[in-house]
Formats: structure tokens, C-alpha cells, sequence
């Protein structure tokens, strides 16, 4: 059930990045992605693994607010190997 898949990712991310959730959309081509309030999407991907992409979703951000960077899309639905699309 996607509202279910949704609720166990928003779950997954703690508090801190759960606050910055400003949109879900559930059962899109990419699977579940999520849309931060700076715009960001996020390509959660299929379900399951959520507490991984969660982590890795943390870590990204924490790299893209070192890096001073502007991106448009991060990719954690292989939390083994995300990714980042460069804003412009």
C-alpha cells in the first residue's frame, strides 16, 4: 500500500528531515519521491530499505550543505550508491 510505504519512510528519516518534508507523491514513475522545502526532490524509489535511504538521505544533505552545492534531485532509492542531478 503506498500511503503505508510512505508513512514507514517519513518514519525512517527522524525528525529533523521529516520537519523539512513538504510534499510525498506516492506511486509515481520513480516510486516514492519526496519534496523537500527548499524544493529538493528526493527519489526514494521502491519500497523498502527505508531506514538505509533515510541515513544516506542525511548524509547527502549534510554533503550538499559542506559543499555549499545546488542540486535539484538526490537519488537515494539504491542507498548503496546515491546520486545527485546539479541544479541548472
Amino acid at each position: 500500500d503506498g500511503v503505508a510505504d510512505a508513512a514507514q519512510a517519513l518514519f525512517a528519516l527522524g525528525g529533523d528531515l521529516r520537519s523539512r518534508v513538504r510534499r510525498l507523491v506516492v506511486g509515481g514513475r520513480e516510486g516514492l519521491e519526496l519534496v523537500l522545502t527548499d524544493g529538493l526532490r528526493v527519489r526514494f524509489g521502491p519500497p523498502g530499505d527505508y531506514e538505509a535511504k533515510g541515513r544516506v538521505l542525511g548524509e547527502v544533505l549534510r554533503w550538499i550543505e559542506r559543499e555549499d552545492g545546488r542540486f535539484r534531485v538526490v537519488d537515494v532509492s539504491a542507498p548503496s550508491a546515491p546520486a545527485v542531478i546539479a541544479d541548472g
